[in-house]
């Protein structure tokens, strides 16, 4: 294992519904106060004076351990915290809008707009090195022993040099993964059998296939390692840790089958017109939702009632939630 804090258990909820646009799980009266309500907290707990005077108090309670950066994946989860012009606004300045309880501890979440493919263009690097310092400059300000990101953002900057090692969040989101193989593997009687790791040369796909390296583990990635096709319509587990999307090019290569067990990382959770192809396919598809804590507002889609992995240190990692979407 890649941690010495490892999650205490597993837990496997069956399908939640998964919507295209997260907003529509709620009433628009429910919609509006949460925005409202981001825009109060904002206003007047989203300063510098702030975070420093809570700091001076952290220093003597220590109960705020970390500081969470996410980001949308999706426009839907955009709109899920904020008005369209807060977000535009906010785009690449982090913006107080929550908080979770984990371990007895406090996590602030900060939010910005940008996407992916923001964080990816050659043009951004000096933005991206800037969110990152004023995350730091916000840890430090708050004295919060931690500071993780949510999606790709642990591995850019590692990429980047602005991370000299593994990050802590990365850490647990390993330790998740395997724990959570381990879990699907044992419900859908397939112990012993081959797994299948998309993404298995990225940031966190490389760590978890170096902790399978005593099982049968196939590792593919695009433009890398090619699909195992002697495994056709065989028992297998496969683990994307890759990107959301990724599912649809393989399903129209005809290169997901009957019977396979999916078992999906990455954020997003796979769109619903992925999971009803997979549906009509035959597959059982299990999403890694988070870890058990409670946080406000809650996560939005298959996030809510847990926290993200990425958003949790070692020292509070608790037990894994993997729900079963399709």
């Amino acid at each position: 294992m890649v941690s010495d804090t490892c999650a205490k258990s597993v837990n496997v909820q069956k399908k939640p519904l998964v919507h295209k646009n997260v907003a529509v799980r709620e009433s628009r009266t429910h919609l509006h106060l949460r925005r409202c309500l981001m825009e109060l907290i904002a206003f007047l707990f989203g300063h510098d004076w702030v975070y420093w005077a809570v700091g001076k108090i952290n220093k003597r309670l220590k109960i705020v351990s970390s500081v969470f950066l996410t980001y949308p994946a999706t426009p839907a989860y955009s709109t899920y915290y904020v008005y369209s012009r807060r977000a535009k606004k906010n785009k690449w300045n982090p913006w107080l809008i929550g908080f979770f309880i984990q371990g007895g501890k406090i996590g602030v979440i900060f939010g910005i707009n940008a996407s992916d493919e923001d964080f990816y263009a050659k043009d951004n690097g000096k933005r991206m090195k800037e969110i990152y310092l004023r995350m730091e400059k916000i840890q430090i300000l708050l004295s919060a022993p931690y500071k993780t990101f949510a999606g790709t953002l642990p591995g850019l900057f590692f990429a980047r040099r602005l991370v000299r090692e593994m990050p802590a969040e990365a850490k647990v989101t390993v330790t998740a993964v395997i724990e959570a193989i381990a879990k699907i593997r044992e419900k859908e009687d397939l112990l012993g059998e081959p797994i299948i790791i998309l993404g298995s040369k990225g940031f966190i796909g490389r760590q978890v296939r170096e902790s399978l390296q005593d099982e049968d583990v196939y590792p593919v990635d695009l433009g890398g390692n090619t699909w195992p096709m002697h495994l056709l319509g065989k028992k297998v587990l496969l683990v994307n840790i890759t990107l959301s999307d990724v599912l649809e090019e393989y399903i129209n290569a005809g290169k997901i089958w009957r019977g396979m067990a999916i078992l999906n990382e990455v954020y997003p959770e796979p769109r619903q017109e992925t999971l009803a192809l997979l549906n009509k396919i035959g597959c059982s598809i299990y999403h890694i939702s988070g870890m058990r804590g409670k946080s406000f507002p809650l996560f939005p889609a298959a996030y809510r009632g847990g926290i993200p992995c990425c958003a949790v240190v070692p020292s509070a990692a608790t037990e894994v939630i993997i729900k079963r979407i399709s």
